[in-house]
């Protein structure tokens, strides 16, 4: 399975130390469940009020981002959303290609 999984966060306000976490989290269980998962940060996306954010996006179904994401929910995230298909509604800020 290969999907992408990107924190994003905007420079000037958000914990760096929690995106790092939060990437080291989606790489981790990424690879423990053989998902080749394409894990990078991008920068502001003007949701800032939501941040941490979290995209995923998956071949053939529309991009999801998750807001205020701790790196407590990474795994939650990945077993839920890229393993069973069942995107959380609680977490979710966007689906779609726009935001």
């Amino acid at each position: 399975m290969s999907a992408a999984f990107r924190p994003l966060r905007c420079p000037r306000r958000c914990d760096c130390v929690c995106g790092r976490r939060i990437n080291g989290r989606g790489r981790h269980a990424a690879e423990s469940h053989s998902i080749e998962a394409n894990v990078a940060t991008v920068g502001c996306i003007g949701l800032c009020a939501q941040e941490p954010l979290v995209d995923i996006e998956q071949a053939g179904t529309p991009r999801v981002t998750y807001g205020k994401v701790t790196p407590e929910m990474v795994p939650t995230i990945i077993a839920e959303h890229l393993l069973k298909g069942n995107v959380g509604t609680q977490w979710v800020v966007a689906k779609g290609s726009t935001i």
